[in-house]
């Protein structure tokens, strides 16, 4: 909430135009090309998102998978650790490979979906506090919650994408590419680890 309201204070235009990052382009029109994943706003709103997402995890495993617990250290600093490594590694492989091949498509497309990634994380802060003081229909908040949020993100992603149509049909083999390395590799490996674990 204090890097909310200090984003809020700090670039009110910003603040106002991120509000309607799911249906508009402004707040990502807003950044010259080499300043949109480093500007401090867009680092506040990624720190938070950050925070959103670890404080849910931390508060969904126990819920839904509680004998990972008996594997791993899963308290929030651990929790908060392994989130900010995986963002850090997926994000940063994604702008160096950018760079290599000289595309603002894929920073463009990057920056798109951290600031809905930070947009949407407010919902599952919001079931994390509904999950903390209510103790009955937990699953119900936790997949409430998921669904809300993955159907908001595709969405946006939706959105940003029919943006960007005319880039992706010229780029198309590199979205494909990317897509596949960058975005579904990571969770299928995660999940098969998980799952061997």
């Amino acid at each position: 909430m204090m890097l909310l309201s200090w984003s809020k204070y700090l670039y009110p235009q910003l603040y106002s135009q991120f509000k309607y990052v799911l249906v508009n382009q402004k707040y990502q029109l807003s950044f010259h090309k080499g300043k949109m994943l480093t500007h401090p706003f867009s680092l506040m709103m990624s720190i938070s998102a950050w925070i959103h997402l670890s404080l849910f995890a931390y508060i969904l495993i126990p819920e839904v998978t509680p004998d990972l617990e008996r594997y791993f250290e899963l308290s929030f600093i651990h929790i908060a650790i392994y989130t900010a490594v995986f963002l850090l590694i997926k994000t940063w492989t994604q702008i160096l490979l950018a760079d290599v091949f000289e595309n603002q498509l894929i920073k463009r497309l990057l920056f798109s979906k951290m600031s809905l990634l930070s947009f949407n994380s407010w919902i599952l802060t919001l079931s994390s506090i509904l999950l903390i003081y209510l103790s009955n229909h937990n699953l119900i908040i936790i997949y409430s919650a998921i669904s809300v949020f993955l159907l908001l993100y595709t969405i946006g992603y939706i959105n940003a994408l029919r943006n960007h149509k005319n880039q992706l049909f010229k780029q198309f083999m590199y979205f494909i590419l990317y897509l596949c390395t960058l975005e579904i590799a990571p969770i299928l490996i995660i999940i098969n680890y998980l799952k061997i674990a």
